[in-house]
């Protein structure tokens, strides 16, 4: 079993290394897209490890996913001047199963870097929501992704490996289905597990809100008109 996932970890690295180096001329930026996209899959493995490959609960898997682009700060400290709008995570306890883990970090991922390069993480005025909640018994999850606070965007004309990268995880990957609209505030994503990607769920738990930060570690599609970065 082991022998396996590393080799099926070892093939998407080859792969996107190579998808991620043709989508670009300009080596910076395949090398910023490149070193994020790394880092996120290692972020996931790393969760996945700490939990010993067994299921992981959602919640878990988006704050890691989302931490490099938080803002740290004291309760007592007020927030500064940059920092780059705020994130709010909503939702039932569920748990992913493995299989899941690894392609929603993903996505994620690809989502909070273009919202850092283009959109809600790029300015303090920015808002970020991602919420999630239980379809109809055994018909699986919805899990949303909400901007607002940035100008009106447009789909990209050429969509780059990023928006090619989200509808490929979601829809071979997480057998899922995804929505993606370019609404004047900003970027709206929903997206559809089925019940078979889920080990379990739960009562819920608070909201959590949190500051970003807009460091960027790479990739992400454009959230205006022209190519995607």
């Amino acid at each position: 079993e082991l022998d396996h996932r590393v080799k099926n970890n070892l093939a998407s690295v080859v792969a996107m290394t190579r998808l991620t180096l043709d989508d670009t001329s300009d080596p910076a930026d395949a090398r910023e897209a490149l070193i994020g996209r790394v880092h996120a899959l290692a972020r996931s493995h790393e969760l996945l490890a700490d939990l010993h490959w067994q299921a992981v609960p959602l919640r878990d898997l988006i704050m890691r996913a989302i931490s490099p682009y938080q803002h740290p700060r004291s309760d007592d400290e007020p927030p500064a001047k940059d920092t780059a709008g705020v994130l709010t995570v909503d939702g039932p306890d569920v748990l992913l199963k493995a299989d899941a883990v690894s392609p929603v970090g993903m996505v994620l991922h690809e989502l909070a870097i273009n919202a850092v390069k283009h959109g809600s993480l790029s300015t303090a005025a920015g808002q970020t929501r991602i919420d999630w909640t239980l379809d109809d018994e055994h018909a699986g999850l919805t899990l949303r992704w909400r901007e607002s606070g940035v100008d009106a965007v447009a789909r990209p004309e050429s969509p780059g490996f990023g928006l090619q990268l989200i509808e490929g995880l979601v829809a071979q990957d997480l057998a899922g289905s995804l929505d993606m609209a370019f609404e004047p505030g900003g970027v709206a994503v929903t997206i559809h597990l089925p019940a078979e990607k889920l080990e379990s769920v739960g009562s819920g738990a608070p909201a959590e809100e949190t500051p970003g930060c807009g460091a960027s570690d790479g990739g992400g599609y454009h959230s205006g008109s022209g190519r995607s970065s």
